[in-house]
């Protein structure tokens, strides 16, 4: 294999958009995803917004569920009704993020799994990646123009080069979901679940799919205190709304894993930029991360672009990231830090509610400043 343009680590939302960006422009591109398919493992509730706009469209086949909005449940028995002002679908993530694997390979980009990137250096005007195949245990090196990071909160860029998401028990969530069997269920909303037995920082959900129901929880970790499948649990057996509707159905799978709810301080150094949970592109309220991921390659397959093509891979030219990021209307939604200690707030349900209506409304103005900027 000649020397690479782009390496991109991992086969998420985010890696694969920046590879079929890359690709799409003829650049060498090689996508590398450590399970034996894209999306394979992955244990996300599976909504994503936009996925019927001119950002990303989905087709109807692999859209599980079309969500009409979304109910909230307190502790308190209250709940609050909000309906979408954008298109919102729920999907199987291993059908979703395989779709989008198969973009980036038809437009021209190689797409290797079973694969695990183990260590990467700098070497002259290159990135040196070390790898491994996970089916035979054979270990090869490759070498690269750049190498964007896309894999996860556990990133390899906050490891060796310091940048991306860095994980502390105060800015990480655990999430756990049960897939379970719900056939033809008539669920047209997305659930939540506000309450300090079901997560004590944190909330449960059940997110529909055709015939079956994504439910879960997630709790920051600093704040958990007990074995969050027991959290879990509690949500589809004991809790005295969500049990009626789930006690009697099959669970197909379980799965946990880490939330980042931070952002990270930088996303790009020289040769080398961080796209989707890696850089803590994630709501903190919510841990929802598919819409952010997904723009923010956009603006990522831009700008090395242009780089590229200049043969400058600078940081300092790289760091035009960082900034068309920060100054997006994507980016800008997101919540602050202190939101999700008031959200959380036993007492503040009022407030939340009043919150959540205000983000609906505002969502039109960021939805139509996105699709702007992106096909500008």
């Amino acid at each position: 294999m000649r020397k690479l343009d782009v390496l991109t680590i991992g086969a998420g939302p985010a890696g694969s958009t920046v590879a079929r960006e890359m690709a799409k422009n003829g650049f060498n591109t090689l996508l590398i995803e450590k399970d034996t398919f894209p999306g394979e493992n992955k244990i996300c509730a599976g909504c994503t917004g936009y996925a019927k706009s001119s950002i990303l469209k989905v087709p109807e086949q692999i859209v599980e569920k079309n969500i009409h909005g979304s109910i909230t449940y307190f502790s308190w028995a209250e709940r609050t009704r909000a309906i979408n002002v954008y298109p919102c679908i729920n999907v199987y993530r291993r059908i979703f993020d395989n779709y989008l694997a198969n973009e980036a390979v038809i437009n021209g980009a190689r797409l290797l799994t079973s694969t695990y990137v183990y260590d990467v250096s700098r070497e002259r005007r290159l990135i040196k990646v070390y790898l491994k195949n996970l089916k035979t245990l054979e270990k090869f090196q490759l070498f690269a123009r750049c190498v964007v990071f896309s894999d996860g909160p556990n990133s390899l860029a906050a490891k060796k080069f310091g940048i991306g998401f860095k994980g502390r028990p105060d800015n990480t969530g655990l999430g756990a979901i049960y897939e379970m069997r719900w056939d033809n269920n008539p669920l047209e909303y997305n659930e939540f679940y506000f309450d300090r037995k079901v997560s004590p920082w944190g909330y449960g959900w059940i997110f529909p799919k055709k015939n079956t129901v994504n439910v879960g929880v997630f709790c920051l970790l600093s704040k958990l205190k007990r074995n969050i499948r027991d959290s879990l649990n509690y949500l589809v057996k004991n809790h005295p709304i969500a049990s009626k509707k789930l006690s009697d159905k099959k669970v197909l799978r379980f799965g946990a894993k880490l939330i980042p709810l931070e952002h990270a301080e930088k996303i790009s150094s020289e040769r080398i930029l961080v796209v989707g949970d890696a850089a803590g592109m994630v709501d903190p309220i919510w841990g929802a991360g598919i819409p952010s991921a997904i723009y923010a390659a956009e603006i990522a397959g831009k700008v090395l672009v242009k780089a590229l093509e200049n043969d400058d891979l600078s940081k300092t030219s790289l760091s035009r990231y960082d900034e068309m990021w920060k100054e997006s209307a994507r980016y800008k939604a997101l919540p602050k830090p202190f939101w999700p200690k008031i959200i959380y707030n036993p007492i503040s349900g009022p407030l939340f509610s009043l919150h959540r209506y205000v983000r609906f409304l505002h969502n039109r103005q960021i939805i139509h400043e996105i699709q702007n900027a992106i096909h500008s």
